[in-house]
């Protein structure tokens, strides 16, 4: 270990070195956080919104609390509701306002919003505001998309759909990228371009996958590919980017659940292998027992996209995505179509039965283990009943309950009568009806 240096020596040595080259980033310029092109776009957007508000009340200052208290209700008004409400909800006009504060944050950072007047506002939105517009306490419901309904998508994609696309290939990427989903649980932006990242070009390239052939447990060959996922809040630490991998499985089963078969048929495709040209290719390979085989890529599809968009060579967007994903379900028959989300929400919720919550936190991307309870797992998916009498828990109880709920909802009731109680009399004493069945028959 060397002579520890003084004080005087140690800037002494950096201001030779640092004078070697020129520079002229010492400033007095205030340095920004980096943000995306899209909250660029909402940060320009709520500003505009105040300047136009300022041009009606020229007196308004972001120090004055009643401006902004009228700022956010007028804000609030203009939003509107979701699921047959017409309002908003409350933690869409309270994150309307904190892209408001930031916004303004980012645009006057020596004339910030003072901390109490910002905490103030929040309380407002979440009180007065909400009692006076009517604004429910309540979330979106929570939804998970179960092997079922992928199969009823399979169906309807494969089987039942008449839409030709353009470019064909279209059915190959979307189906491969619901099933990379539903495996891997990946938000939609990890593989193709979020919305909150238009124009970045950020999700699934070659160079975040691997292609591999393997010897499995019942010792024949087997192909794998591993995803590297661009999850949200890494993008300086690529490092630490999650991989996921899909393979074919050594059990029979629905070839449209088999994940490699998309992703093969795109990869041929392009003429992705460097030294492979057919599936004959790929199939004659036999890895040495306990080996794996690792297949390049052509050095120039490096930096391609897998997912390209349907028009350009870019790649794929979200929005145009989500897109065909309900259309896909409103042909299917479904008339509240599963959203990515959804689909993410299902994978989490088996992994959670499975695998310890280290684990688990790892593979969804999270960093707060109370995220899955509080925005993932059903409200209503425990079934203490059957264990307390000792019999086998019943998994469409979960379907039962919703099944009460909606049909509460249809039942015209009296304001001091509990939910479906007239429906709930109507089932349990209609047998007991002289003459119904005759006259059921009669209608008939």
């Amino acid at each position: 270990m060397g002579k520890a240096k003084s004080a005087a020596d140690t800037l002494h040595l950096g201001c030779e070195r640092s004078s070697e080259k020129e520079s002229n980033i010492v400033n007095g310029e205030l340095v920004l956080r980096k943000i995306q092109p899209a909250v660029e776009r909402s940060y320009a957007k709520k500003m505009q919104l105040w300047l136009e508000y300022q041009k009606q009340k020229p007196e308004a200052s972001p120090d004055d609390l009643r401006s902004l208290k009228d700022f956010v209700r007028k804000m609030a008004n203009s939003i509107d509701g979701k699921e047959g409400i017409e309002v908003p909800g409350s933690e869409t006009v309270r994150k309307n306002w904190n892209t408001f504060t930031a916004a303004w944050q980012r645009a006057n950072p020596k004339q910030l919003i003072p901390r109490g007047i910002a905490h103030s506002v929040t309380e407002y939105i979440n009180g007065p505001l909400a009692e006076e517009m009517g604004i429910p306490n309540i979330e979106r419901s929570r939804r998970c998309a179960t092997k079922k309904v992928l199969l009823n998508y399979a169906r309807q994609l494969w089987a039942a759909d008449w839409v030709e696309y353009k470019p064909p290939g279209t059915l190959i990427d979307d189906w491969g990228f619901l099933l990379g989903n539903a495996y891997s649980s990946s938000r939609i932006g990890e593989y193709i371009e979020s919305t909150c990242r238009a124009g970045t070009g950020r999700g699934l390239h070659f160079k975040d996958l691997t292609f591999v052939v393997f010897i499995n447990e019942i010792r024949t060959p087997e192909f794998a590919i591993q995803l590297t996922r661009h999850i949200k809040n890494m993008t300086s630490t690529p490092d630490k980017r999650l991989q996921y991998a899909l393979y074919e499985g050594n059990e029979p089963g629905l070839l449209c659940f088999n994940p490699m078969i998309p992703f093969l048929a795109r990869l041929l495709a392009y003429g992705a292998f460097r030294d492979c040209r057919t599936i004959e290719d790929l199939l004659t390979i036999v890895p040495l027992e306990d080996e794996m085989l690792v297949l390049q890529w052509k050095d120039d599809l490096l930096e391609t996209p897998f997912f390209k968009s349907q028009s350009t060579d870019n790649i794929e967007s979200a929005a145009a995505f989500s897109h065909r994903q309900r259309l896909l379900g409103l042909w299917a028959g479904y008339a509240t179509q599963s959203s990515h989300h959804d689909i993410r929400a299902e994978a989490l919720r088996l992994m959670n039965l499975f695998q310890s919550e280290a684990t688990r936190m790892v593979y969804a991307g999270h960093t707060d283990p109370n995220t899955l309870p509080n925005h993932y797992l059903p409200r209503n998916g425990a079934d203490s009943q059957a264990p307390y009498r000792g019999q086998k828990r019943r998994e469409k109880r979960k379907m039962l309950a919703k099944e009460l709920r909606d049909c509460q909802k249809r039942q015209p009731v009296k304001h001091d009568d509990a939910l479906a109680y007239h429906r709930a009399i109507f089932d349990r004493a209609w047998f007991m009806m002289p003459g119904f069945l005759s006259i059921l028959v009669w209608n008939k």
